[in-house]
């Protein structure tokens, strides 16, 4: 969750390679987090690494199938 909250900090400031990383970090420590799965959905969206975006979305879904976002 650490690690998660300092991405979105790195974000804010246009770091989104440092947000990656930090957001990966997350998922490393506890792949179970939907949060971080959607948040790096977004980043990798945003880089137009669609395949990957697309790997983190479906995981979403499947931690938390009423996820509408």
């Amino acid at each position: 969750v650490v690690h998660l909250r300092l991405a979105k900090e790195y974000l804010k400031t246009g770091l989104v390679s440092e947000a990656v990383v930090q957001a990966e970090t997350s998922l490393e420590k506890d792949p179970q987090q939907a949060d971080a799965h959607l948040f790096l959905g977004g980043l990798y969206s945003g880089m137009r690494s669609f395949d990957k975006a697309l790997k983190h979305y479906e995981k979403v879904l499947v931690l938390d199938p009423s996820n509408q976002d």
